[in-house]
């Protein structure tokens, strides 16, 4: 889905419970939805966080969670990686960073 139909879903779940992984792609080709998604979901992932951990010290083991950490993938050939990583009012808990290697044109 485009960044403008997530944006829309947020409109009615604020905390996208239907979702438990959001992947974005093409990261550095930003435009004001992308800025503005990967900002909601940044505070949405600290928010569900906070509501699993809530239910997990809850249950004590003996019930099936109904909520659950979201995750973000953002993905990109060329992005500035510091933008992400070193913005602490972005990404509050820091950030875990996948590296992977492409062939190289000639």
């Amino acid at each position: 889905m485009t960044d403008g139909i997530l944006l829309k879903e947020l409109e009615s779940d604020c905390l996208l419970r239907k979702y438990s992984v959001v992947i974005i792609d093409e990261a550095h080709e930003r435009s004001l939805n992308t800025d503005i998604l990967i900002s909601l979901l940044s505070r949405i992932i600290t928010i569900r966080c906070a509501i699993a951990l809530k239910e997990c010290r809850n249950c004590k083991g003996t019930c099936k969670h109904e909520n659950f950490p979201l995750r973000l993938i953002i993905m990109s050939a060329t992005l500035r990686l510091k933008d992400f990583t070193e913005n602490k009012m972005l990404f509050r808990y820091g950030t875990a960073i996948a590296k992977i290697p492409s062939r190289q044109v000639l």
